[in-house]
């Protein structure tokens, strides 16, 4: 693997569970492309005179280990695959004090032009080549099936079918890129702000305590289309699964206005300790709780 990135983790990173929030995830793992893709002659300024940009199409990630406040690391990859316009790239996110893996992303991109999809060149392609690597085991899906297809629902099927209010907003223009479309980080930030009105209603006890929190320990991230800035976002969200250890969420992100589904988040998560930072085990209390937000889908 080439190193394309490294940074350390300062207090605005953190999120209300004590570590770094997940967006940063996805962050440097666009960053990790940015760097990538000069290397092959695609910097950002290249793109911008070819009017072209990289799609993002979806992106996997598993958590290994938390990132908190003062902690140094680096961002590692490969390109993983390469066809026609798209691209896969394999990043790994590494504790730069202990060589502990924190974290690993897969992302799925397609370079495009305003008119559609551009395959990358035979030259593109040559500059690649030594930068090719595989995804190793750890990287792999273990808790979610990422190529399963669901059925998309609209804003008022989600709610229809029973999916939690957890958030509504707009698309700030300081979330954008020079074309005015949202930068994948605020996509998973504005998620994540849906995440604890899904929680609250299902915490261990009634005030929603200090002491209990959760992690997630691996997500999927499908776009469908990319909010622009004024967007009126929505997100619809449910527990999908419950185990004895762990459970699985749901969110969707809507277009207010018209209903249409921008994009889904998929999680498998596990209930944590926040002050012995270590993972717990679900009560059947809990458990009832959470099964009291869950949704079959069709």
């Amino acid at each position: 693997m080439i190193e394309l990135g490294r940074s350390t983790v300062q207090s605005w990173d953190i999120d209300v569970m004590g570590h770094m929030n997940i967006q940063l995830y996805y962050e440097r793992a666009f960053d990790a492309l940015a760097m990538l893709a000069a290397k092959i002659g695609l910097g950002p300024r290249s793109l911008a005179e070819q009017s072209l940009h990289f799609r993002i199409v979806d992106q996997h990630a598993r958590f290994m280990r938390e990132l908190r406040q003062g902690g140094l690391y680096t961002v590692q990859g490969v390109a993983a695959a390469v066809e026609g316009a798209s691209l896969t790239l394999y990043t790994e996110l590494v504790n730069s004090m202990t060589d502990g893996l924190c974290a690993t992303m897969r992302t799925d991109c397609a370079l495009e032009s305003p008119s559609g999809p551009v395959p990358f060149t035979a030259e593109q392609i040559a500059r690649i080549e030594p930068l090719r690597g595989t995804v190793p085991a750890h990287g792999m899906p273990r808790g979610l099936d990422i190529e399963r297809t669901r059925r998309v629902p609209t804003l008022e099927e989600a709610e229809r079918i029973g999916y939690v209010r957890t958030y509504d907003g707009v698309v700030k223009p300081q979330e954008c890129d020079r074309d005015g479309i949202i930068q994948p980080r605020y996509v998973t930030g504005h998620i994540i702000c849906a995440i604890l009105h899904l929680l609250r209603r299902t915490a261990p006890d009634a005030s929603g305590t200090e002491r209990h929190g959760g992690a997630a320990v691996e997500t999927l991230i499908r776009y469908f289309r990319l909010p622009r800035s004024d967007d009126i976002l929505a997100v619809r969200s449910a527990i999908t699964f419950v185990g004895e250890r762990h459970y699985c969420w749901l969110h969707w992100l809507f277009d207010a206005e018209s209903g249409e589904a921008l994009a889904m988040q998929e999680s498998v998560s596990i209930p944590m300790d926040l002050v012995e930072r270590k993972a717990m085990k679900l009560t059947e209390e809990f458990q009832q709780r959470l099964r009291n937000r869950l949704v079959v889908e069709d």
